[in-house]
């Protein structure tokens, strides 16, 4: 793999998501912390003897990092761009079909091209959109920019 390839993924993708969040600015963030959460942080850290470790390993960073893990299984979730009947759908809330189920197999068709021939634009366009977007809250907001990716390894794998 070149190193020209990897530059080229990551400032197209964050060029797409600059973009994207200049223009929807994001109200909520990773590091958005609620009153909730600080209430069960700190009953978390009471569960601790001793109170120094409590506070060294239940902090606001570690609410941060779950954020972030949140938004990334979300983005690694095929559920949340193919399906839409999954379960976790829920009442009240309008969750549809983001792609066409057929699309799916041909994405990871072309994924494993794309691994095999050594060409991996489009999969680090992926990786680093989806690292970028994943300080983001809420995702769905802003997973339109993976969709590229779904759309482009199909024809990837009928090209190659």
């Amino acid at each position: 793999m070149k190193l020209t390839t990897v530059v080229v993924g990551v400032l197209i993708s964050i060029v797409v998501c600059g973009i994207i969040v200049m223009l929807n600015p994001p109200h909520d963030t990773v590091f958005t912390i609620y009153e909730e959460e600080i209430h069960f942080l700190n009953q978390r850290r009471s569960f601790y003897p001793n109170k120094l470790l409590g506070k060294l390993l239940e902090n606001k960073v570690s609410v941060y990092f779950s954020h972030y893990l949140t938004n990334i299984s979300y983005g690694l979730d095929p559920n949340f761009y193919f399906f839409a009947s999954h379960p976790r759908e829920r009442a009240g809330f309008s969750e549809h079909q983001r792609l066409p189920l057929w699309l799916f197999p041909l994405s990871l068709a072309g994924l494993f091209m794309q691994l095999t021939n050594g060409k991996y634009i489009l999969v680090i366009y992926f990786l680093a959109s989806l690292l970028i977007i994943s300080f983001f809250a809420p995702f769905d907001n802003y997973a339109f920019v993976l969709y590229p990716f779904f759309i482009l390894a199909p024809f990837t794998w009928l090209i190659g």
